[in-house]
């Protein structure tokens, strides 16, 4: 089924939207931006059809410019991470049925016009670790989803 989420994405040089598929149920999500909006907009896929759409409040000042969603193995939970152009970055838990633990990890990224985050899932321990670059440090900060609490940002090693 074909489905256009928005006849207006924004910018066609950065990344304003992602899909991830639940890896227990195998649904999926599709989260991404609208215009100028600081919202973000999501959809959900069930195998035969799609919802209506619906939005999430971030936090965010400014319009997304790249957004991530991963899946953790095994769970129905994803990470969405989202940066925007005001050098926010936003983090969210899909847990199959509703978005929390929503929590703005930083509001002075290094740049927004270059994706500098990741996230990824850790296979053992299941727990999610999202690393970025803030302005004016050498060492990047990172922060852990622990499945039930986010710990406190911390720094890697300079670089």
């Amino acid at each position: 089924n074909k489905l256009l989420l928005t006849n207006d994405a924004g910018t066609h040089d950065q990344r304003t939207f992602s899909i991830a598929y639940e890896r227990a149920s195998g649904n999926g999500l599709v989260v991404f931006r609208k215009g100028s909006s600081a919202t973000v907009f999501f959809r959900t896929w069930n195998g035969s059809a799609w919802s209506g759409e619906q939005s999430l409040a971030t936090g965010l000042t400014g319009r997304p410019r790249y957004i991530k969603l991963v899946s953790k193995p095994s769970t129905n939970e994803i990470m969405l991470v989202v940066l925007d152009h005001n050098n926010d970055l936003v983090a969210s838990i899909w847990n199959g049925a509703s978005w929390g633990n929503t929590l703005i990890l930083e509001t002075d990224c290094s740049t927004a016009t270059m994706e500098c985050f990741d996230a990824s899932y850790e296979s053992s321990s299941g727990r999610c670790l999202i690393a970025w670059a803030q302005a004016g440090n050498n060492q990047p900060l990172h922060r852990i989803w622990t499945g039930g609490a986010w710990l406190n940002a911390a720094s890697a090693p300079s670089v």
